[in-house]
């Protein structure tokens, strides 16, 4: 049956429905409404003016999650094979909203051929942890701080990620072989051993042309090569972004160095 026509008998159905439950004035007033948003309502309409934006994110400037004295808005969203430039929109504009009052739940069921949306989400799981460990540092009065979970750990009703009977909030793999990129964020903020950790260095295929490099560092300064040329440095901060960097290929070949 054509979509259409079978969306035409759903939408007629409906009407005659609402008719017998809540009469014919109920019905044409939804059905007014209905017309007056498909046919006359501006393109996305859901989104505020420009100004508004600005009024909103000045109003939240400096507030985060705890301070923000807005209700938590949870959102939970399944994956599967989950094209990457489709992912990163929908995950930096959750991250860019105005207000900090919201909480993101992924659930992947991408299949093992689609293993870069894991590593995708595990980018943006790091994310995460670092807001949390700025948490920790505001409430120094706290004894005692602790991460859910070290470890990715057996849930027989899952399958998810490619890899099924598995949780994989982790901060490490379940074979304790691999440490995820939040392990060494933690790593940079609670430990004295001098290291220096690429971010995202296990996804060596990329689709963008310019790569954005991360680092998570307990040094004070570090610095980006390209082929023993100097490409940029940063100091100052555990975690830091050096936005300039840009290899031919394979961008974590061998003539890419921190």
């Amino acid at each position: 049956m054509n979509v259409r026509l079978k969306r035409a008998r759903e939408l007629a159905g409906y009407a005659v429905q609402l008719t017998k439950d809540e009469g014919l004035g109920t019905m044409l007033a939804r059905g007014a409404g209905f017309v007056r948003r498909r046919c006359f309502g501006k393109k996305a309409r859901y989104l505020p003016a420009k100004k508004v934006l600005e009024a909103q994110r000045a109003e939240m400037a400096g507030k985060n999650f705890e301070n923000c004295q807005l209700s938590t808005i949870s959102v939970l969203t399944p994956l599967y094979n989950t094209p990457e430039v489709f992912l990163r929109q929908f995950l930096d504009s959750f991250v860019n909203q105005t207000a900090p009052n919201g909480e993101l739940c992924l659930a992947d069921a991408s299949d093992a051929a689609h293993s870069s949306v894991g590593d995708i989400v595990r980018e943006y799981q790091a994310k995460y942890h670092e807001y949390m460990i700025k948490c920790f540092k505001r409430h120094p009065f706290m004894w005692s701080t602790y991460v859910w979970n070290m470890f990715d750990f057996a849930a027989d009703a899952r399958n998810q990620g490619g890899e099924p009977g598995m949780n994989h909030k982790g901060l490490v793999t379940f074979d304790r072989k691999t440490k995820k990129d939040s392990f060494f964020l933690y790593k940079a903020y609670w430990s004295d051993e001098p290291f220096v950790h690429l971010c995202g260095s296990r996804r060596s295929d990329r689709s963008e042309e310019t790569t954005t490099i991360k680092v998570y560092t307990n040094q004070p300064v570090v610095s980006l090569y390209n082929n023993g040329e100097l490409i940029e440095q940063k100091s100052g901060d555990t975690f830091g972004r050096l936005e300039r960097a840009e290899c031919e290929g394979n961008f974590f070949s061998s003539g890419c160095g921190v």
